[in-house]
């Protein structure tokens, strides 16, 4: 079976369906709150909390890290929209765009925060891929692969792991993801075929279901 079919009835198994993408009210709940409605604002927050929480915690491999970066991508968020128009106020045409790509952003910046720490407080060099803990096999001597699939991504390199993310795993088409991330369709193409490449090379038992 091919190793990406595998993965992806692997993530199926796993975990139940993500809700659908919330799009349909987003423009008219960020104009909204740009005009100062907080009601309008919560709602948008509600609407796409989960969805950013999985771009994140696929990016870092931590939870609890994910709450944090996908809050202040909100709170940023919520300073540009009532920023007065003299300083540029303005709401995003594309708001899932705009918030996909502040929150990889957040999640690039968090990864140099970390590295910085690493460096400073640790007499040991830092090392992404050593920091990250490696998913232990259960009982029955077969791993957890969604556990595994997330550990890995998380150890891709900075530039590859965002188009595999959003196009692999969050069903993103090259064309949206290229508008996220800033790129060209055929660079995003090739960077989620370089990061599927070295997944393979990392995970070379795939999962069998």
């Amino acid at each position: 079976m091919h190793f990406w079919l595998r993965v992806g009835r692997t993530l199926m198994a796993k975990r139940p369906l993500d809700p659908p993408e919330p799009v349909t009210d987003s423009l008219a709940l960020a104009a909204q709150a740009a005009a100062g409605d907080k009601a309008a604002y919560g709602a948008l927050m509600r609407q796409w909390q989960q969805p950013l929480w999985r771009i994140a915690k696929r990016y870092t491999g931590d939870a609890g890290e994910s709450e944090d970066i996908v809050q202040e991508v909100f709170v940023a968020f919520w300073r540009t929209l009532t920023k007065p128009e003299t300083e540029g106020s303005s709401v995003p045409r594309d708001v899932g765009a705009f918030l996909r790509r502040a929150t990889l952003n957040a999640c690039r910046d968090w990864s140099r925060r970390r590295a910085v720490r690493g460096f400073f407080f640790s007499a040991i060099p830092f090392d992404p891929a050593r920091d990250q803990a490696t998913p232990q096999l259960d009982p029955t001597g077969q791993t957890n692969d969604l556990e595994t699939l997330e550990h890995l991504i998380a150890q891709l390199p900075t530039g590859l792991k965002g188009p595999l993310i959003l196009c692999a795993l969050e069903g993103l088409g090259q064309k949206e993801a290229a508008v996220v991330l800033g790129l060209s369709q055929k660079a995003v193409e090739t960077r989620v075929a370089r990061a599927k490449q070295m997944l393979r090379k990392k995970w070379p038992i795939a999962p069998t279901v």
